[in-house]
Order: structure tokens, then sequence, then C-alpha cells
């Protein structure tokens, strides 16, 4: 290779080398393009101090502590935006973080328009989604701005605490002394719930649609202004709610939880092994009845054939009498057979309605029995023998 050649291709590479880095930095650049204005170092200014303007209630200066342009209002690096969330959770997928910047952005453009109701839950849904400090920080001030002191409080805080973990101090500090500013204006509620010792094993304590565990009774917790509905439920228990209406700041108000009345008891269903039960004793009630009946009549015709026989001796008898004798013996046979066979039938029915049981309080279901039980009847000479037999 010739000297003239080597230079050629070494002007070549270093050409080369040349445009990769800028096509890199460029595509870097547009990566982060789509971070600005969630991550924000600056708050929006406090209600208190926004002038009579649309300016004020928007970006507009670095005195106001607020972002005015995409310059003041991008992250610090496109890192801040998409890993970071309160907890310390995974960065969120692409498609979240998109609709969390389009969502963040059209807030904004509501915020502009002083329109903080329509806003407020588009920040909160892009908060859910792509969890950013400077989204928080946006979602407090417009809680504040629709008088939800409560919310924008924690979420304040929340802020204040995530800066402090990430060296922000500027951040930090707004977020401190935004939450200093609403904490004179909180209202709270004292729940009052009754004596440990009476409180039923899983108590459970709501505050609209918020679990709120036995550990809140009697603290004082922020609550925004509005209407509330606080409730208390337990197993067999009846539940309890009652209506709270907080319309005056800086209030403490305070709501007794009653100690919760018994639930009333499902009616108990009959199961499956007593109606067994009662269909075994009612046969062998039935069987008893018509058993004894036919007694009767064989004894009635056992008398009646002592008319047709020799009052000497009963047993010396006229055809007549022989006849009714055959009668009364055959009808007391059948009579005894069914007697046995009734009490028989009686007492297992008793005995399987008492040992299967009943259905369980718990679940209103049928108590479950290890028992089989089988119930024989057997013919013999003079009458007809029942045996009963259970397994366990």
């Amino acid at each position: 290779m010739t000297g003239s050649t080597a230079r050629l291709v070494a002007a070549t590479c270093v050409a080369s080398a040349t445009l990769l880095t800028a096509w890199l930095g460029h595509g870097a650049a547009a990566r982060g393009a789509d971070a600005t204005k969630r991550d924000a170092t600056k708050s929006p200014a406090p209600p208190s101090s926004a002038a009579s303007n649309a300016n004020s209630d928007t970006p507009s200066s670095a005195e106001d502590d607020t972002p005015s342009s995409a310059e003041n209002d991008t992250p610090s690096s496109a890192k801040d935006d998409t890993t970071e969330t309160p907890t310390g959770g995974p960065a969120t997928g692409r498609a979240d973080h998109a609709a969390a910047q389009a969502l963040f952005d059209e807030a904004r453009r509501l915020i502009a328009a002083k329109d903080y109701d329509r806003a407020c839950p588009k920040l909160a849904e892009s908060m859910r989604l792509d969890p950013a400090p400077g989204t928080q920080l946006n979602l407090a001030d417009c809680y504040e701005r629709v008088g939800k002191t409560a919310s924008a409080w924690a979420n304040f805080r929340d802020v204040e605490v995530r800066a402090r973990r990430d060296g922000n101090e500027k951040r930090e500090k707004v977020a401190r002394e935004r939450a200093e500013a609403l904490a004179p204006r909180l209202s709270r509620v004292i729940l009052l719930g009754p004596d440990p010792s009476r409180r039923p094993k899983g108590l459970r304590i709501l505050r609209d649609d918020t679990e709120l565990g036995v550990g809140v009774l009697g603290s004082a917790l922020p609550i925004d202004p509005g209407e509330h509905r606080i409730a208390a439920e337990a197993k067999g228990k009846l539940p309890w709610s009652t209506k709270l209406v907080v319309d005056e700041e800086g209030k403490t108000y305070r709501v007794k939880v009653p100690l919760l009345a018994d639930a009333p008891q499902p009616e108990r269903a009959i199961g499956t092994g007593r109606l067994v039960g009662l269909a075994l004793g009612g046969a062998g009630a039935i069987g008893l009845g018509v058993g004894l009946g036919l007694g009767s009549v064989a004894i009635a015709k056992n008398e009646e054939s002592l008319t047709h026989c020799l009052p000497d001796d009963p047993n010396q008898c006229f055809p007549e009498g022989l006849a009714l004798r055959d009668e009364a013996r055959s009808t007391g046979n059948v009579s005894t057979g069914l007697v046995v066979l009734g009490a028989s039938l009686l007492s297992a029915g008793t005995i399987v309605f008492f040992a299967t049981g009943g259905p369980t309080p718990d679940t209103g279901g049928t108590k479950a029995s290890a028992t089989t039980w089988r119930l024989g009847a057997a013919p013999h000479l003079g009458g007809v023998s029942t045996t009963l037999r259970a397994a366990w």
C-alpha cells in the first residue's frame, strides 16, 4: 500500500467516526425530548401567590419557582423520569410512559386554562402509569387548588422525602415549604373505637373506599374537605356506617365506631342425613301403627271364633270357627312382623337423625358424616327380623 492510499483510508475512517458520533448524539437528544416537563425541578407557584393573569397559574419564571420552558422543565437526565418510582420499583413500559406523558401534557394545558377539576384526575393517572417527581409535584399543586388539602399535603410530603433521598435540595425545600404552609389548614378526623378487649376479631375500618387498620383508631388523620363515609364490619357482625361532612379547615372531627351487633344466624336447613332419618322414622311409625291395628283385628277374630267352638273344649270348633281361627292366626303373624319392622325402622331413623347432625353454623352447609348405615330385613318363621349396621 502506497503512502497516498494509506492517508486516504485514514481520512475515510475519521470522517465515518465523526458522522457516527453526530448521529448517536442526535438520537440521545431525541430520546430525552419526551421526558420534558414531567420531572421538573421547580414546582408550580402556590395558589396564594398567583397573579391576576393566566401566566401566574402556569410555569412562568425562575423567580416563581416554576418551569417556564422546555429548557427549564427538562429533567436532569432521562433516567430521572423513567426509572424512579415512589417505591423504587422498576421502570414502566414505553407504552405506559407515552400515555403518562400525553396525560401530563394535557393536564398542563387544562391547568393553564384554570380547569383544575379536569386536570387533577389526568395528573393522578399519569402518576399511576409512570411515577415521576415532577408529576407528583404538579399533582400536589392541583389538589391544593381544588381544595383537597389532605391529598395535596400528603403528596408534597412524599415529594420532599423522595427529593431528600435523591439529593435534590431545591425540590426538597419547595415541597417542604408547601407542605408546611398547608399543615395549619388541614382538617383531621379521629376515629374512636370500642375497647380492644371488646373488638370483634377481624374488625375492618373503612373510610370511603380505603380500608384502614385498627391501628388508626384514636389517631388524628388528615382528611380532605367534603362528604365521606366511615364504615366498620367484621365477620358475624352487622355492618355499620355513617356519613361525615368535613366543611371547616383546621378542624378536628371525631367519629365513634360502636360495638358491632351480632348478625342474625341463618336458618339451619335440614341436612341429607337427617332427612334420611326422618324418612326411616316415618316409615317405622307407619309400620308400627298398621301392625298394632292388625293385631287388634287378629284378637277380635280369635274371640269371634270361640262362638263357633265347643264350650268345654275351645279347640273343637265348627268349620266357621276354624276359618276364623286361621284368619286370626294369619293376621296376627302379619301384625307381629309389621310391629317389629316398624319399631326397627323407628329406632334406626332416630339413630340416623341424631348421628348425622345438621348444618354447620359457619357455612350453612350440611355437616359431613363419615357414618354409613345399612338396614336389612329378613322374614323367618313366626315374624320378620330387621338389622341395622353402621360403619365409620
